[in-house]
């Protein structure tokens, strides 16, 4: 078992029966995983192993819950500035065609490190790359070097079969024969792992009849995969869409685990029918602006306590809840003012308020993935997954002293998370990130072999989790050189193909039933 660590002389945001964080002057005692004393003044030489941290003038607050992210995307970063759905789908999405599983690996690995560096510590990895069997063992590698709690929803999706010059060529068999077998496989192998649990993310309703999802499904919840989550979002390119929920609905399939994403512009039959079932759906405010997915739902009043945030694509906009939960607030707040602007008011009171987003990136978000019981508040009992904040930077300063949830809400940035707790272990301190992988003599034999907590190597005798070999840091400048190279040989893969992204847009398009006739010319 790990040094018991102990968080000495801080401000400390804990929720109350109410769902309200409440700042309180207090000591945290984390021992193994969890939390184990809050209390004023801890003695501190009851514990003579312990790391001991200084949190005065820091704020302790629970780790982001992120609902809804694609972690493998690193290398993609930068190319979607001024792309829509349609372009991102053809030359980002599609693109996994070109990462060997190494290139998944690195990837996988920066864009947890990336979450975890803006202080998220749980994210459900919505993991639509799998071209093997190996491409998805490299993921979950990474996402274990990584030290970050997940998720990891392994999708059935469309693959690219082929790329030359005239575009991809897809093969809309999404459960080829070797699917389900390997999915069951990695049930096993995950729940031997502290951090990582298995989920289901799925968008094939028109690919697949209705009785081969429903045996999806039902073999999905046999295996106790926490969550199902598929993406939802009603505009014109879709061409208004059977709804999604109304089909999972129809199907008695919509429950409590089922997370949908987006669900922008839903109807009001899809609200009562999530309300009804408890489903819960993942906003991802600054993406589904910026790229035309539709009308935010992540405030909306008749899905409060159905809603959470995540960050979708790190590709198009920064993997970090903090600019969500701003999103979420500058939304909520401008549809408020719409409504009551149209009623001829002015709000006396500005909603939602900084508690509410504070409490959908925290609380909400554990709700959703069904780990409330686990993860989203800091208490006794729960999973140490935890942030410190420093207060003194140029934007924090003052901000922290009047009100703590208002400064981690408006003015926060990602440096000022210091210090990240993820199962009481340390993963980012002195604003410096950490992976952890096995010992090697260089980080090119470790990416070519196996990881220290590889699920493929150390996960299949059904043990309880140990550590196979000790752990070797390796830190971010490292991991960033190899996203660069990995990067540069991705790209001239594509270009060796001479396609035209136009004519890749168009394959995707008319594979998926989009509506041509209302783009824009």
């Amino acid at each position: 078992m790990s040094k018991p660590i102990l968080l000495v002389g801080g401000t400390v945001l804990v929720h109350d029966q109410d769902d309200h964080p409440i700042p309180c002057e207090k000591d945290v005692v984390i021992e193994g995983d969890v939390i184990t004393k809050i209390e004023e003044k801890v003695n501190v030489e009851l514990y003579p192993d312990a790391t001991v941290i200084d949190c005065k003038n820091k704020i302790i607050s629970p780790g982001f819950i992120d609902t809804h992210h694609h972690l493998w995307q690193t290398q993609l970063t930068g190319r979607h500035g001024d792309d829509s759905l349609v372009d991102y789908m053809a030359t980002g999405n599609l693109t996994a065609f070109f990462f060997t599983p190494e290139d998944i690996f690195w990837g996988q690995l920066g864009g947890a490190l990336q979450a975890l560096n803006g202080g998220t510590t749980t994210v459900a990895d919505h993991a639509h790359m799998n071209y093997s069997g190996e491409h998805t063992n490299r993921a979950t590698d990474a996402t274990i070097a990584s030290g970050i709690r997940s998720v990891f929803c392994y999708t059935p999706t469309p693959l690219v079969a082929s790329w030359d010059h005239n575009g991809p060529a897809l093969n809309w068999d999404i459960l080829a024969d070797w699917v389900i077998p390997y999915f069951s496989e990695l049930s096993r192998k995950l729940k031997v792992h502290p951090l990582l649990s298995l989920g289901l993310a799925f968008d094939g309703y028109a690919l697949v009849p209705p009785h081969i999802t429903k045996s999806l499904f039902e073999t999905a919840r046999s295996l106790d995969c926490q969550i199902i989550t598929t993406h939802y979002a009603r505009n014109l390119l879709l061409g208004e869409p059977p709804s999604v929920v109304k089909t999972l609905y129809d199907l008695d399939l919509l429950s409590k685990d089922c997370v949908i994403s987006h669900a922008t512009d839903a109807t009001q039959e899809d609200i009562a029918m999530l309300k009804e079932k408890g489903a819960s759906v993942s906003c991802t405010p600054v993406l589904e602006l910026q790229m035309g997915l539709g009308s935010p739902m992540v405030c909306k009043p008749e899905l409060t306590g159905n809603t959470s945030l995540g960050c979708d694509s790190h590709s198009v906009v920064r993997g970090s809840m903090l600019d969500q939960m701003r999103a979420a607030l500058s939304n909520g707040r401008g549809e408020q003012v719409r409504l009551l602007r149209a009623a001829g008011k002015f709000p006396m009171q500005m909603k939602p308020s900084v508690e509410d987003i504070f409490n959908l990136a925290t609380i909400h978000g554990a709700r959703a993935l069904g780990m409330q019981n686990k993860i989203g508040r800091i208490d006794v009992g729960l999973k140490a997954d935890i942030v410190i904040w420093g207060t003194t930077s140029p934007s924090m300063v003052c901000a922290a002293i009047h009100d703590p949830v208002a400064a981690i809400v408006t003015q926060a940035g990602t440096h000022d998370a210091e210090c990240v707790i993820v199962g009481g272990n340390i993963r980012k301190n002195g604003g410096r990130l950490m992976a952890t992988i096995g010992k090697s003599d260089s980080l090119d034999s470790v990416a070519q072999g196996v990881n220290q907590l590889s699920l493929t190597s150390h996960m299949g005798d059904g043990k309880e989790f140990e550590h196979a070999v000790e752990p070797t840091g390796i830190e971010w400048e490292l991991v960033a050189e190899k996203l660069v190279k990995s990067r540069a040989e991705i790209e001239s893969r594509i270009a060796e193909t001479g396609y035209d992204a136009k004519e890749a847009r168009t394959e995707f398009m008319a594979g998926f039933g989009f509506d041509a006739t209302c783009l824009e010319v």
